[in-house]
């Protein structure tokens, strides 16, 4: 299977008419200033948040975490299970900044490449802005970072906003 689809998603609220912006974040401490700076923003606009992570594939689980879900009889597969654990629990701090803020909210786990998924996702929801940390964007050459643009080869119809 070459593609992967989104992990798993949830809705505080429903709207269909509304403008949507795309907030990538990750493990960083750059993270939670991304998503106040988003909820300010869709607060000022009437827009909502898709709020997006992207897990690494693994090639291998802990054993320990195969076990549980073996010993729970989950229904699903213990892979997808580990992959929306590792997801909501980056998701988890910045769900809570957005439910304080009153702005309504999306969530999405992806699995894969961070350009990839958040490019895919970007086709899917046609967002009118995405929002990414300077951090997220940066490459191990300095000289590098400044020649690429934001998340190089990503193809999004929208202003790409970089909160520092």
């Amino acid at each position: 299977m070459m593609g992967m689809l989104a992990v798993g998603q949830e809705r505080m609220v429903l709207s269909k008419d509304e403008r949507v912006i795309l907030v990538y974040v990750d493990e960083s401490k750059e993270s939670r200033k991304v998503v106040e700076a988003a909820a300010q923003i869709a607060k000022e606009e009437g827009a909502s948040v898709a709020l997006v992570t992207v897990v690494r594939r693994r090639s291998r689980i802990p054993d320990d975490f195969v076990r549980f879900v073996e010993m729970e009889r989950f229904p699903d597969p213990p892979l997808y299970l580990y992959y929306n654990y590792l997801g909501e629990s980056i998701l988890a701090p910045y769900k809570e900044i957005l439910e304080r803020a009153g702005v309504p909210y999306e969530v999405y786990v992806e699995v894969g490449d961070v350009r990839e998924r958040v490019e895919a996702l970007a086709r899917v929801l046609r967002p009118y802005r995405v929002v990414i940390s300077l951090g997220s964007v940066k490459t191990r050459s300095p000289l590098l970072s400044l020649l690429l643009k934001p998340l190089p080869g990503i193809n999004v119809d929208c202003p790409i906003t970089i909160i520092p």
